[in-house]
C-alpha cells in the first residue's frame, strides 16, 4: 500500500509540473515585414489591417523588418514591437534566406521563454477570426501547428510543403530549426523555406507533437497581382 501511495504521489506531482509548464506557456505573434518602395502604399494598408486585427484579439504583435536601418521609425511602430534588423541581402535569389536570417537576428533581441508558442505570420496576411489562436490554446500538449500546402495554383505552395504565411512552433524548437539551416545550401540549391519547415515538422519532432490543421481562417494575397486566397 505504501509503494502504491508513493507511485500515485509521484504521478500526481508529475501531472502538476506538466500542467504548470502548459499554463505558464504564452503565445506570441511574430510577423515578418519588408518595407520596400514597390507597392509601398498597398503594403502599408495590408500591414496596418493585419496588425490591428491582432490587437482586436488582445495581442501586441512583434514585427521584424530587415530592409531598413536599425534606427528606423515607421508606421509599424504604432502597432507593434518592431526590430529593424538591417539584415536583408538584395543580391539573394531565395527570399526565404533573408526571412530566416532576420528572424534569428530578432530572436537575439527579444526575450521569450523557451516553452512559449510563437505564431509566425507574413505581416501582410490577416486573420479573419482567432480560430487558429484558440486551437493552440486548446492543445497545449502540441509543439507545432502547421497547414500543409495542397498544390493548388492559387496557393503557390507545393503539396508536401508547409504554408509559411502562418504556422506556430514552440520557441525552443523555432530557434533549433533556424540554427540547423545551412544558408549557403538554401540559397544555391534554392531550397524553399516551406520545405525546411516541412522537414523539421516531420523529422525532428514526434508526430503526436505536431498538429496539421485544415483551416487557419486567414486571408492572404500570396503575390501582388494575385487574388485574395483563404487559408
Amino acid at each position: 500500500m505504501k509503494k502504491l501511495f508513493n507511485f500515485y504521489t509521484i504521478y500526481a506531482a508529475v501531472l502538476v509540473i506538466l500542467n504548470i509548464n502548459y499554463t505558464q506557456s504564452k503565445i506570441h505573434i511574430v510577423c515578418t515585414a519588408a518595407l520596400i518602395p514597390e507597392q509601398y502604399a498597398v503594403r502599408q494598408d495590408e500591414y496596418t489591417k493585419s496588425l490591428l486585427k491582432l490587437h482586436e484579439f488582445g495581442f501586441i504583435p512583434y514585427v521584424v523588418e530587415p530592409c531598413l536601418p536599425k534606427n528606423s521609425h515607421t508606421f509599424l511602430d504604432d502597432y507593434a514591437i518592431v526590430y529593424y534588423s538591417n539584415t536583408n541581402n538584395f543580391r539573394l535569389i531565395n527570399k526565404g534566406v533573408n526571412e530566416c536570417v532576420s528572424l534569428l537576428a530578432a530572436f537575439s533581441q527579444w526575450t521569450f521563454d523557451d516553452e512559449d508558442i510563437i505564431i509566425k505570420t507574413t505581416g501582410r496576411y490577416y486573420f479573419n477570426t482567432d480560430h487558429f489562436i484558440q486551437l493552440i490554446n486548446q492543445h497545449p500538449e502540441c509543439d507545432m501547428f502547421i497547414r500543409w500546402g495542397k498544390g493548388q495554383p492559387i496557393e503557390f505552395v507545393s503539396a508536401g510543403h508547409v504554408f509559411t504565411g502562418c504556422y506556430a512552433i514552440r520557441y525552443k524548437y523555432f530557434k533549433d530549426m533556424l540554427n540547423r539551416i545551412n544558408f549557403n545550401t538554401m540559397e544555391h540549391a534554392l531550397v524553399p523555406v516551406e520545405a525546411i519547415v516541412a522537414e523539421y515538422a516531420t523529422k525532428c519532432l514526434p508526430p503526436e507533437k505536431v498538429m496539421a490543421v485544415e483551416k487557419l481562417d486567414m486571408t492572404a494575397r500570396v503575390g501582388y497581382g494575385c487574388s485574395l486566397s483563404q487559408w
